[in-house]
Protein backbone atom coordinates (compact mmCIF):
# COMPACT_ATOMS: atom_id res chain seq x y z
CA UNK A 1 0.00 0.00 0.00
CA UNK A 2 1.53 3.41 -0.88
CA UNK A 3 1.16 6.37 1.67
CA UNK A 4 1.88 9.60 0.44
CA UNK A 5 2.93 11.40 3.69
CA UNK A 6 2.79 15.27 3.92
CA UNK A 7 5.92 17.12 5.28
CA UNK A 8 4.26 17.65 8.98
CA UNK A 9 2.85 14.02 8.95
CA UNK A 10 6.39 12.31 8.01
CA UNK A 11 8.05 14.47 11.08
CA UNK A 12 5.33 13.00 13.35
CA UNK A 13 6.37 9.70 12.09
CA UNK A 14 9.74 9.99 11.99
CA UNK A 15 10.37 9.33 8.58
CA UNK A 16 12.82 11.27 6.90
CA UNK A 17 13.29 9.33 3.41
CA UNK A 18 10.65 9.92 1.05
CA UNK A 19 10.59 8.02 -2.56
CA UNK A 20 8.95 9.07 -5.64
CA UNK A 21 5.26 7.79 -5.83
CA UNK A 22 4.37 4.85 -8.31
CA UNK A 23 1.20 3.50 -10.16
CA UNK A 24 0.02 0.83 -7.88
CA UNK A 25 -2.44 -2.03 -8.92
CA UNK A 26 -5.23 -1.51 -6.87
CA UNK A 27 -7.55 1.54 -6.26
CA UNK A 28 -7.37 0.77 -3.01
CA UNK A 29 -3.43 1.09 -2.65
CA UNK A 30 -3.28 5.09 -2.56
CA UNK A 31 -3.53 7.21 -0.18
CA UNK A 32 -2.43 10.70 1.04
CA UNK A 33 -2.20 11.40 5.05
CA UNK A 34 -1.69 14.71 6.55
CA UNK A 35 -2.41 15.87 10.35
CA UNK A 36 -3.97 19.15 11.78
CA UNK A 37 -5.21 20.08 15.34
CA UNK A 38 -8.57 20.43 16.53
CA UNK A 39 -8.59 21.53 19.94
CA UNK A 40 -4.93 20.88 21.08
CA UNK A 41 -5.49 17.15 19.19
CA UNK A 42 -3.76 15.81 16.23
CA UNK A 43 -5.61 13.90 13.78
CA UNK A 44 -4.35 12.32 11.08
CA UNK A 45 -6.77 12.54 7.72
CA UNK A 46 -6.32 9.70 4.64
CA UNK A 47 -7.25 11.07 1.91
CA UNK A 48 -7.89 8.53 -1.44
CA UNK A 49 -5.39 9.63 -4.22
CA UNK A 50 -7.66 9.28 -6.93
CA UNK A 51 -11.55 9.38 -5.48
CA UNK A 52 -10.45 11.83 -2.51
CA UNK A 53 -12.55 10.27 -0.25
CA UNK A 54 -11.44 11.08 3.21
CA UNK A 55 -11.24 9.84 6.56
CA UNK A 56 -10.15 11.44 9.71
CA UNK A 57 -8.57 9.16 12.89
CA UNK A 58 -7.03 11.01 16.17
CA UNK A 59 -3.39 9.66 16.78
CA UNK A 60 -4.68 8.86 20.60
CA UNK A 61 -7.31 6.40 18.79
CA UNK A 62 -4.71 4.37 17.19
CA UNK A 63 -1.49 5.12 19.73
CA UNK A 64 0.24 7.64 17.74
CA UNK A 65 1.59 8.91 14.15
CA UNK A 66 2.91 5.56 13.33
CA UNK A 67 -0.23 3.69 13.51
CA UNK A 68 -2.07 5.19 11.13
CA UNK A 69 -0.99 3.34 8.12
CA UNK A 70 -1.94 0.06 9.85
CA UNK A 71 -5.09 1.33 10.17
CA UNK A 72 -6.27 2.16 6.86
CA UNK A 73 -7.39 -1.20 6.12
CA UNK A 74 -9.48 -1.43 8.73
CA UNK A 75 -11.17 2.04 8.00
CA UNK A 76 -11.51 0.91 4.47
CA UNK A 77 -13.44 -2.74 5.77
CA UNK A 78 -15.49 -0.34 7.28
CA UNK A 79 -16.73 1.96 4.11
CA UNK A 80 -17.08 -1.39 2.01
CA UNK A 81 -19.50 -3.33 4.50
CA UNK A 82 -21.02 -0.01 5.18
CA UNK A 83 -21.39 0.97 1.40
CA UNK A 84 -22.35 -2.46 0.23
CA UNK A 85 -19.03 -2.78 -1.69
CA UNK A 86 -18.09 -6.20 0.16
CA UNK A 87 -17.00 -7.72 -3.03
CA UNK A 88 -13.77 -5.54 -2.63
CA UNK A 89 -12.84 -7.45 0.55
CA UNK A 90 -10.73 -9.60 -1.00
CA UNK A 91 -8.91 -7.09 -2.78
CA UNK A 92 -8.44 -5.32 0.50
CA UNK A 93 -6.82 -8.60 2.32
CA UNK A 94 -4.82 -8.82 -0.66
CA UNK A 95 -3.48 -5.21 -0.80
CA UNK A 96 -3.15 -5.90 3.40
CA UNK A 97 -0.35 -8.63 3.10
CA UNK A 98 2.06 -5.89 0.82
CA UNK A 99 4.62 -3.53 2.92
CA UNK A 100 3.78 0.17 3.07
CA UNK A 101 5.56 2.42 0.49
CA UNK A 102 6.23 5.79 2.00
CA UNK A 103 6.36 8.21 -0.65
CA UNK A 104 6.48 12.37 -1.12
CA UNK A 105 2.99 14.00 -2.33
CA UNK A 106 3.70 15.37 -5.51
CA UNK A 107 0.36 15.95 -6.74
CA UNK A 108 -0.97 19.61 -5.90
CA UNK A 109 -4.23 19.40 -6.54
CA UNK A 110 -5.06 16.49 -3.97
CA UNK A 111 -3.19 18.76 -1.51
CA UNK A 112 -5.92 21.33 -2.47
CA UNK A 113 -8.65 19.21 -1.80
CA UNK A 114 -7.11 18.08 1.58
CA UNK A 115 -6.40 22.26 2.83
CA UNK A 116 -10.66 22.82 1.66
CA UNK A 117 -11.60 19.56 3.09
CA UNK A 118 -9.44 20.80 5.84
CA UNK A 119 -11.60 23.77 6.58
CA UNK A 120 -15.13 22.42 6.23
CA UNK A 121 -14.47 20.10 9.26
CA UNK A 122 -12.72 22.34 11.56
CA UNK A 123 -16.01 23.89 12.28
CA UNK A 124 -17.89 20.87 12.78
CA UNK A 125 -14.97 19.01 14.76
CA UNK A 126 -14.56 22.17 17.17
CA UNK A 127 -18.19 21.99 18.15
CA UNK A 128 -18.63 17.88 18.08
CA UNK A 129 -15.14 16.95 19.09
CA UNK A 130 -15.39 13.04 18.65
CA UNK A 131 -17.88 13.02 15.26
CA UNK A 132 -14.87 11.87 13.19
CA UNK A 133 -17.98 10.01 10.88
CA UNK A 134 -20.20 12.95 10.65
CA UNK A 135 -16.73 14.62 9.43
CA UNK A 136 -16.35 11.68 7.15
CA UNK A 137 -20.11 11.51 5.81
CA UNK A 138 -19.89 15.19 5.25
CA UNK A 139 -16.59 15.65 3.00
CA UNK A 140 -18.17 12.49 1.15
CA UNK A 141 -20.78 14.38 -0.02
CA UNK A 142 -18.37 18.08 -1.44
CA UNK A 143 -18.64 18.25 -5.17
CA UNK A 144 -14.65 18.48 -5.76
CA UNK A 145 -13.35 19.16 -9.68
CA UNK A 146 -11.12 15.63 -10.60
CA UNK A 147 -10.07 17.01 -14.10
CA UNK A 148 -10.80 14.06 -16.10
CA UNK A 149 -14.66 13.50 -15.24
CA UNK A 150 -15.52 16.99 -13.88
CA UNK A 151 -17.22 17.86 -10.49
CA UNK A 152 -18.21 14.62 -8.39
CA UNK A 153 -18.48 13.82 -5.13
CA UNK A 154 -15.80 11.72 -3.15
CA UNK A 155 -17.92 9.19 -2.24
CA UNK A 156 -19.36 8.13 -5.81
CA UNK A 157 -15.87 8.82 -7.42
CA UNK A 158 -14.92 6.19 -4.80
CA UNK A 159 -17.73 3.26 -6.40
CA UNK A 160 -17.02 4.34 -9.76
CA UNK A 161 -13.28 3.52 -9.30
CA UNK A 162 -14.31 0.29 -7.46
CA UNK A 163 -16.96 -0.69 -9.78
CA UNK A 164 -14.81 0.16 -12.89
CA UNK A 165 -12.73 -2.90 -11.40
CA UNK A 166 -15.40 -5.09 -11.66
CA UNK A 167 -15.84 -5.09 -15.31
Amino acid sequence: MQCRLTKKYAIDCRVENLSIPCNTLSPLDDWFIDVFRINRKKIAMITHAKATYTFFVPYAEVGGAKAIPGHINQLLTEFLYRENLIQHLDELKRSATSDFVFCKTVDRKILGHMNDFKRCVSYRLEEYPTDFEGAEKMIAQIPVNIQSIGYTTPLKRMHELLNARES
